[in-house]
């Protein structure tokens, strides 16, 4: 039985600029299996972002495939992507990319609306998950009231919504200081603890080193 989640075989994405054609990545192959906790590095413009967009449902290959959970979702319609995106795969970005006019509350409830959970377990699942992160005394405090630090909790807690198998995280402690920064990272060692399967795209050496592996990437390629 294969137990890899996450499969990606020979993925080529180019950019149409004008005339020229610019490869992002040039036939990137690698497995993720459940319950890993991975770090994707590598310098500025050496292809992370677009391979995060890719394994997010956010973005699709040029050339090659993607398997998760043993379904080929490199050529998926966008509503399927989406549909896909919004129950298997929890978002954590840099930037939180919380919605200031909500709460809290509002914020983390938010997927479990676009995915038609019914309002009582919405509200029980988002209790919980505040709970955890250790923000449920802030429930109804909007982004512009919270610190960075609690911004990200708010953002952990919100990609937890929908139970999803996979947490993919863009720099989650980059605009944070270190000491915050930590605290964000031991909570994704529990997260990760308690069977999840994570993804950090990340410049830090020092959450890299927490992670089980590297996949390091240069000009678009695995080093």
């Amino acid at each position: 039985m294969n137990n890899s989640v996450i499969k990606v075989n020979n993925i080529v994405k180019e950019y149409n600029t004008g005339t020229v054609s610019v490869a992002a990545l040039k036939g990137v192959s690698f497995e993720i299996k459940k319950g890993e906790l991975i770090a994707v590095t590598g310098r500025s413009g050496s292809g992370k972002s677009t391979l995060m967009h890719i394994i997010g449902c956010l973005d699709q290959p040029t050339r090659g495939s993607y398997f998760l959970d043993n379904i080929e979702v490199s050529s998926l319609h966008p509503n399927k992507l989406a549909e896909i995106r919004n129950l298997k795969i929890g978002f954590v970005f840099q930037s939180f990319n919380l919605l200031p006019y909500l709460s809290a509350f509002g914020n983390v409830e938010l997927p479990m609306i676009f995915a038609g959970i019914e309002k009582n377990k919405r509200e029980k699942r988002v209790n919980e998950l505040l709970e955890l992160v250790g923000m449920s005394e802030r429930a109804l405090h909007k982004p512009t009231e919270m610190s960075g630090g609690e911004q990200q909790r708010i953002a952990v807690a919100r990609s937890l919504a929908n139970n999803p198998e996979i947490i993919l995280a863009d720099e989650p402690t980059g605009n944070l200081d270190s000491k915050i920064g930590e605290s964000i990272m031991n909570l994704f060692m529990k997260l990760w603890e308690s069977g999840k399967t994570i993804i950090m795209i990340t410049h830090d050496p020092k959450v890299a080193d927490k992670c089980q592996r590297k996949i390091e990437l240069l000009d678009g390629e695995i080093l």
